[in-house]
């Protein structure tokens, strides 16, 4: 093999093994009320902003949710729960985050 072909598999292994990792950014957080307290079943849904990938989950019955396989970037992070005002954030992701989302609870009187 010549030096220019070792050279060049060379610069390909490496663009492939950094996107390997920029692929490997995990997700995780937690979904809770005005009083911390974990809320189930809240929709959690996850927008890269670059080119519209979406992924979408539940929470666990404690509150969880998690992401993995994510790439750098801009997302938006959206959550939703029966009773509650849907919450809309931006998040960069640049390595493994965790975070928690609060939701405020729907109050509309009768009349």
């Amino acid at each position: 093999m010549t030096v220019f072909t070792r050279l060049i598999c060379t610069l390909l292994l490496v663009t492939v093994f950094n996107q390997l990792l920029s692929a490997q950014i995990v997700l995780s957080g937690k979904v809770t009320d005005q009083s911390e307290v974990s809320l189930t079943d809240a929709a959690v849904q996850l927008k890269l902003i670059a080119d519209t990938t979406v992924k979408a989950g539940q929470n666990s019955q404690n509150g969880q949710f998690r992401f993995s396989g994510l790439q750098q970037g801009l997302y938006i992070i959206e959550v939703s729960k029966t009773g509650y005002i849907p919450s809309n954030s931006y998040i960069r992701l640049e390595k493994d985050s965790s975070i928690v989302l609060q939701l405020q609870p729907y109050t509309e009187e009768l009349q």
